[in-house]
């Protein structure tokens, strides 16, 4: 199936998919600007130089490289257990409070109505400070997860980017390697058949030696853009869990504890 330049890379990777080779070879359509574009990065492409083989999409792929480290950056700071901790806290809180309000007196005779608010007064006001603090580290922790789902959504978004750019580049790659041997190669050795120039010779030898690295360039491309696939459902686990968490706090923050008090 054809896979677009601007497809939800979520569906794509993670630990029970791994991809296969054949995948290396995907379908991307691209749109008129991005043909220009394609266009553009083939033309530069020089076959004749190591150093631009070598260099060829590295600045993409040390992009993809410093993304994987940030999304690794942004697990290791997270503190999900800290505030699943405080809403443990807050329920056992509140149980334990209904608990003790609704506990039978050891002789039910004297404990007339006026008994009764009193103990749910004392009861009220040793658990109300607590949770007031419990409400107000909520409420922090609230803020700081509405920030990381917003970030999550961006990093898919430079993710979505990254994966544009790398097919941008071996789509151009791939177009020049069919130009070598179709048009380049052929060329070459006939040149250096008909002459029987050593030069000549050499000349189709090398060409033939920096399309193979540049092969290998290509399928190196290939590779990382594979790991920006893997990225994707990556980043929408860590966001789904960021999200069902601040779901707990917001039903908290409106629910329980109004209910509560």
């Amino acid at each position: 199936s054809i896979i677009m330049a601007e497809l939800d890379l979520a569906q794509y990777g993670g630990d029970s998919e791994k991809p296969k080779d054949t995948s290396m070879d995907m379908s991307v359509n691209f749109s008129d600007e991005e043909r220009t574009k394609i266009a553009q990065y083939k033309d530069k492409i020089n076959l004749t130089s190591t150093m631009d083989i070598i260099q060829y999409g590295v600045g993409s792929q040390s992009q993809v490289g410093n993304f994987s480290s940030e999304i690794l950056k942004q697990v290791r700071t997270k503190d999900m257990g800290g505030a699943e901790d405080i809403l443990i806290n807050l329920r056992s809180d509140i149980r334990s409070f209904d608990e003790n309000t609704r506990k039978k007196p050891l002789i039910p005779f004297f404990d007339n109505l006026k008994k009764r608010i009193s103990r749910i007064k004392t009861e009220y006001a040793s658990v109300e400070k607590n949770i007031h603090q419990i409400e107000l580290k909520l409420e922090g922790h609230y803020k700081n997860v509405a920030k990381d789902v917003v970030i999550f959504d961006k990093l898919f978004t430079q993710n979505q980017q990254y994966f544009k750019d790398l097919s941008l580049h071996i789509q151009a790659g791939t177009e020049k390697l069919q130009e070598a041997h179709e048009v380049i190669l052929p060329k070459l050795r006939q040149e250096a058949e008909s002459s029987n120039d050593q030069h000549k010779i050499q000349e189709y030898k090398d060409m033939e030696q920096h399309i193979v690295r540049f092969e290998r360039k290509v399928h190196d491309l290939k590779l990382t853009r594979m790991v920006v696939l893997q990225n994707a459902p990556q980043i929408r686990m860590i966001q789904s869990n960021s999200s069902a968490l601040m779901e707990k706090i917001q039903s908290s923050l409106v629910n329980a504890l109004p209910l509560w008090k």
